[in-house]
């Protein structure tokens, strides 16, 4: 059966000092055995909308919260794309078309902990065939020592911390069948049905 579902165990990893965290773009991710990197296939990026308008808010004590100008869902998004982008040639952030073979939906909050200044942050990666057959849902957890500045901050953050999980979804059963039979154009019907439930608009079709 091609349904291949992660358990809820978080993979726990401490970062060293924030000079040590790489940009987003320069994150690596590991080549799953027999494939090649990129894969000749097209991803669907998933942010929810909801996720996609947050701003960056840390606790100020037990019972405030501060709200900044900063696009924590934006800055998300963009440590996301740049970790998929090494796993398929193609790649599209909220957009469906061209139709995606995989569509990857992808969230994440970093907790900052004003007091010690460190980071505690949580993501997901819910991967799904283009007809909406669960790959898998991936979880992580990531810690960092104190780094400079949210806004530099962030996208280093997201990207360590969803760099084990894009990884668990390359080296799944289902996409290595996918990679063997060469990414297959996806069912238009099937696949439209599935991106129209996900509250997705599809023009031109």
């Amino acid at each position: 059966m091609r349904h291949w579902m992660i358990g809820a165990a978080l993979a726990v990893m401490l970062a060293g000092c924030g000079a040590t965290l790489p940009k987003s773009a320069e994150v690596p991710l590991a080549t799953p055995p027999g494939l090649a990197l990129p894969l000749k296939g097209r991803a669907l990026l998933y942010v929810a909308d909801v996720d996609l308008k947050r701003k960056f808010a840390y606790d100020l004590n037990r019972i405030s919260r501060e709200e900044t100008d900063i696009p924590d869902g934006v800055l998300l998004q963009g440590a996301a794309r740049d970790l998929l982008s090494k796993g398929f040639a193609t790649v599209t952030s909220n957009e469906p078309l061209p139709l995606p073979h995989v569509v990857v939906r992808v969230g994440g909050v970093a907790a900052w902990n004003r007091v010690e200044g460190s980071y505690r942050v949580t993501c997901s990666v819910d991967a799904y065939e283009s007809d909406g057959i669960p790959i898998g849902s991936f979880l992580n957890l990531f810690k960092s020592t104190p780094l400079h500045g949210f806004e530099e901050a962030l996208p280093r953050l997201y990207a360590q911390c969803l760099r084990q999980p894009m990884e668990d979804m390359l080296r799944s059963p289902a996409i290595a069948a996918l990679a063997k039979a060469g990414f297959p154009e996806p069912n238009p019907v099937k696949t439209d049905a599935y991106l129209r439930s996900q509250g997705f608009v599809i023009r031109g079709r």
